[in-house]
């Protein structure tokens, strides 16, 4: 038997084998507490992996889901604009049509006009031509009948002088 100082007083060889073996069994069950812990961490790491697996595939579906709905509503957008501006662009023909036959009936009114004024003027100015020319005409007549009547008077003072 051997007999060791430690600290204070002296430790024999069955106390030793006591210490070692609480010792001993002390890094068993550490052994044992980082194998077990080993398999909790990899049991963990590989529920989450599955975790993080199974919410990217559900975060992928949703995403998909997500555009294409999207898509559809753009899709439904863009059908909606169209129908609307096609039924403005035609509207606004119809509006401009209306326009156009209004102006065009504006336009036949304005000629009717202007047909009426010119057709006023120029009977006025033919009347007024017809008159011009009928007291011409009255003024030669009158100029023909005083000519006839100076060579009367002139031939009546003729008479008369020579009588």
């Amino acid at each position: 038997m051997h007999i060791f100082e430690v600290g204070c007083g002296s430790v024999n060889d069955a106390e030793l084998k006591d210490i070692l073996l609480t010792i001993q069994n002390s890094v068993i069950n550490l052994h044992d507490e980082v194998a077990e812990t080993k398999r909790s961490l990899h049991d963990e790491i590989v529920e989450t992996r599955e975790d993080l697996h199974n919410e990217i595939v559900e975060t992928k579906e949703s995403l998909h889901s997500e555009i294409e709905g999207t898509r559809e509503s753009l899709h439904n957008e863009i059908e909606d604009t169209k129908e609307n501006l096609h039924n403005e662009i035609e509207e606004t023909k119809e509006n401009l049509y209306g326009v156009i036959a209004g102006l065009e009936k504006s336009v036949r009114n304005i000629e009717l006009t202007i047909e009426n004024e010119i057709s006023i003027k120029i009977d006025a100015l033919f009347d007024g031509r017809v008159d011009e020319i009928r007291h011409r005409k009255e003024n030669m007549e009158t100029n023909a009948k005083v000519a006839d009547l100076e060579m009367r008077v002139d031939n009546l003072e003729k008479a008369i002088m020579a009588s």
